[in-house]
């Protein structure tokens, strides 16, 4: 009984320790299904930083987490904190101690190298620590509270990086039970691990050629921007109508082939959320085969949280 016993507790340690290799070598391959979900920059307010309520002659703390919960990185970014009278709440640099709030209007200049990759599923991370000066009423009369609509906005240049497989026949007409494959529209996905997605694509297989249209949707919540109008200093409200849901289709890509003849080329205008590119390549051979379809894609995304501020004043 004691030698079934020992047999017993040994096979046991062994179980436990092919399980712990097992884990270790599953986490040094990675996780090859990373480009997933609809996020590039999440903001968020540090609990208490602001508080809901601060008293005159106090500081106003404002901490800002960043996380980038998407697969490329985050370039050229700028943050605004706004909503409040630069007159009343400001760096006062003659209090203690003082402030490091941006000018108003003015950008606060951040960048979020890391990303979610195969290793990282929770991609980068930042915080950003500010505060006012000393808050003071006293060059505005009769004034007892002062609530505060604090909105904080980010503009950002992204990437998005969508692929799946299609099958390209020479010889749609032709039909026979044994093809490799049957030519048919296909899905990306619900999303590429960037706010902007492309959905599917609608395939059409010719003679000679085949024509892919790929629909591209803002699926982060946010607001989409034309890259020239957010270099021409326009975040955060400055955009026009013309300047927001436009990207830029940097290649689309059928197998190791480039596709050039693009409608429209290059920029897309989306509408209501939602915009299309149709592109056409010439095929050869006799035989049906599948191939990878690779789509990048270039815009500025702006996103913003706000919150509700109430300053009290000493009677």
């Amino acid at each position: 009984m004691r030698s079934r016993n020992i047999f017993v507790i040994v096979v046991l340690v062994l179980l436990v320790f092919v399980s712990g290799c097992a884990g270790n070598a599953r986490t040094e391959e990675g996780d090859v299904n990373f480009r997933t979900g609809s996020q590039g920059l999440e903001m968020r307010l540090l609990d208490g930083n602001p508080p809901y309520i601060v008293y005159e002659h106090d500081i106003l703390p404002i901490s800002v987490e960043l996380f980038n919960r998407g697969t490329s990185p985050i370039w050229d970014a700028e943050l605004y904190i706004t909503g409040f009278d630069p007159n009343i709440i400001n760096n006062n640099l003659g209090s203690y101690p003082p402030g490091n709030l941006p000018s108003y209007g003015t950008p606060y200049p951040f960048t979020i190298d890391e990303a979610k990759n195969q290793f990282n599923r929770e991609g980068g991370y930042e915080i950003l620590e500010f505060n006012s000066g000393e808050i003071s009423f006293a060059n505005v009369q009769g004034l007892t509270t002062y609530e505060i609509p604090l909105v904080v906005y980010a503009c950002y240049l992204y990437e998005t990086l969508a692929s799946t497989k299609i099958c390209v026949d020479p010889e749609p007409h032709r039909t026979y039970s044994d093809k490799p494959c049957i030519t048919q529209d296909a899905s990306f996905g619900g999303g590429q691990g960037a706010p902007v997605s492309v959905s599917h694509v609608n395939v059409v297989n010719m003679r000679d050629s085949i024509r892919l249209t790929f629909t591209i949707n803002n699926v982060g919540g946010g607001t989409i921007i034309d890259p020239y109008a957010y270099f021409d200093g326009k975040c955060p409200t400055g955009f026009s109508p013309a300047d927001i849901d436009v990207v830029y289709m940097d290649y689309a890509k059928l197998g190791t082939m480039v596709m050039t003849d693009c409608t429209p080329n290059g920029r897309i205008k989306l509408n209501n959320g939602f915009g299309r590119v149709s592109c056409t390549a010439p095929i050869g051979g006799t035989t049906a085969f599948t191939t990878p379809v690779e789509v990048k894609l270039g815009y500025a995304y702006k996103d913003y949280i706000r919150k509700n501020i109430q300053i009290r004043g000493y009677d």
